[in-house]
């Protein structure tokens, strides 16, 4: 009598692509051997991989375990990787939350190291990005936004993030001197909590291959004026709950769309898409 059994392992990883990450490694692999082996080692179960922590002891304890299991079956094989980490603040001192980072760290520098991974996003409460990204060499993609990590500028060394083609930074302190690699295509900085006269990052008139570029609170015309130097190649551009507007705005003649916000007025260019006019959508991929 025909039974699930009977379809190809191919098949059987495809209806297991439809569980949640987390069902799919509890219930599926106790049935059988085979299926456990499908569920950690099947390539288009461990190509594109979401994890979220809510902000509990439990949660915690799940961090930990799903690092574990990253680092035996992950690492080399997955190309996209997010985790979302929200610990609350109030309740995890920095003692603690350093402690339950040493896990995170070590499994995402471990998939950064093996040169598979293409796009990594990190969202919550997180380690320093300066123990984990040098060893990002061969990443496209990545989005980070943290919180409490002000402190630490944004500062990896010149070899790291050298395939990087796509940045967004939120939480993270960028000064003047803020590296930015050469590669980068598109661009996103959240300079909220930062000082109101802080310049953009110097390198950022040198990127020759931006084309897409959002900015929210950033509040230093003198900075500002640096988007000059990407009037050739720069094409889509937001400005967002920024206090003033850069004076050479009317030499980017070259923009596509354009968006402008101050929170009390809003501008959206009429001549844009709707996939241009949500700005979010630019820049990383929503769907993970």
């Amino acid at each position: 009598m025909p039974s699930i059994n009977h379809l190809l392992d191919e098949v059987i990883a495809s209806v297991f692509a439809a569980l949640p990450l987390e069902e799919r490694h509890k219930s599926a692999p106790l049935v059988c051997r085979r299926w456990e082996h499908l569920c950690n080692s099947a390539p288009q179960l461990l190509r594109c991989i979401g994890f979220s922590v809510p902000g509990s002891e439990h949660g915690a304890r799940r961090l930990s375990g799903f690092c574990a299991w990253l680092l035996q079956h992950g690492v080399g094989r997955v190309q996209r990787l997010s985790f979302e980490v929200w610990l609350p603040e109030d309740t995890a001192p920095a003692a603690v939350v350093q402690q339950l980072s040493m896990p995170l760290v070590a499994a995402v520098s471990a998939c950064g190291a093996a040169g598979s991974l293409r796009a990594l996003r990190l969202h919550g409460l997180l380690a320093q990005p300066s123990m984990w990204v040098h060893a990002m060499r061969s990443l496209q993609q990545l989005d980070l936004s943290v919180k409490g990590m002000l402190e630490e500028e944004w500062h990896p060394a010149p070899s790291a993030l050298a395939s990087l083609g796509e940045l967004s930074l939120r939480g993270v302190g960028v000064t003047a001197q803020a590296p930015l690699p050469a590669s980068l295509t598109k661009l996103h900085l959240d300079l909220d909590g930062h000082p109101e006269n802080i310049p953009l990052p110097a390198k950022l008139s040198t990127l020759t291959r931006l084309h897409t570029l959002s900015l929210e609170f950033a509040f230093s015309d003198q900075g500002l004026s640096a988007l000059a130097s990407l009037k050739t190649n720069l094409r889509r551009l937001a400005l967002l709950h920024c206090a003033e507007w850069p004076a050479c705005l009317s030499e980017l003649t070259l923009l596509n769309s354009l968006i402008l916000e101050d929170g009390n007025f809003f501008l959206r260019d009429p001549q844009a898409s709707a996939a241009a006019a949500a700005w979010s959508d630019w820049l990383l991929p929503t769907s993970w």
